[in-house]
């Protein structure tokens, strides 16, 4: 369980780490004219990946305590309804005054803000650069590209970040138990086939491809089928 947590907080760090980077790639090259090279490029990620790593290892060592935390705050837990029946709990439990927590919680903090302003900063200055542009194939290709960047953003805020913020929400205030805590893991999990999915749809050149190689494979099933009636009608009529 604290490996298949590990590696879910790691999957969504990629996320908020990653995503930044193609928009920076995008304002060096379009709004300061800097060629970027594919060791940049792979400099840029390789930064985020560690990134990565290491808030992941500060989520490790957040949680690799819970069963002594378990048992010291069973009074309190067993205080709870939801949690009269301590034998089949299976959580991961801390303290607030944990420093691997507070840690996490400061190293979350800090990647959050920094992507939110890269993101914000290069899609401004991009979209200053490219307004003025006089071919209309141009900014429809730069429209293009901004929508699909804005999708990779968007479909783990909607899934993942908003979820958890309602879920904070209700934990502050008691409200009392949620599913949401059993349901983030699987959104993140599909998170990679919804962008997937949504840059097919959004991309013209991958929509126009897939829609085509379907129209091709469904006439090649239809002439197929159709073959094949009338060979069964030419062998009737002569019987």
């Amino acid at each position: 369980m604290l490996f298949a947590i590990w590696y879910d907080n790691f999957v969504l760090l990629l996320y908020i780490v990653v995503v930044p980077v193609q928009f920076v790639y995008r304002y060096l090259f379009i709004v300061k004219n800097v060629s970027v090279t594919k060791a940049m490029h792979m400099l840029m990620l390789f930064i985020a990946l560690g990134c990565c790593g290491l808030t992941a290892v500060a989520s490790y060592l957040t949680i690799k305590d819970t069963q002594e935390y378990m048992e010291e705050f069973r009074e309190i837990l067993t205080s709870d309804p939801t949690y009269e029946d301590f034998t089949n709990i299976h959580m991961v439990i801390t303290s607030i005054h944990n420093p691997w927590m507070i840690l996490l919680v400061v190293i979350y903090f800090t990647l959050v803000t920094i992507s939110t302003f890269l993101i914000i900063y290069t899609s401004h200055a991009v979209w200053k650069c490219t307004r003025n542009l006089v071919s209309k194939a141009a900014r429809e290709a730069h429209a293009q590209v901004t929508r699909i960047l804005i999708l990779q953003v968007s479909t783990p805020v909607l899934l993942c970040f908003v979820p958890l913020i309602i879920y904070a929400v209700k934990v502050v205030f008691n409200l009392g138990p949620s599913i949401i805590p059993i349901l983030i893991y699987p959104f993140i999990s599909v998170v990679p086939i919804v962008n997937s999915i949504l840059v097919i749809c959004f991309m013209k050149s991958y929509r126009e491809f897939f829609m085509s190689l379907f129209h091709s494979c469904f006439k090649l099933n239809f002439n197929g089928k159709t073959q094949v009636t009338v060979i069964q009608t030419t062998n009737l009529n002569k019987s």
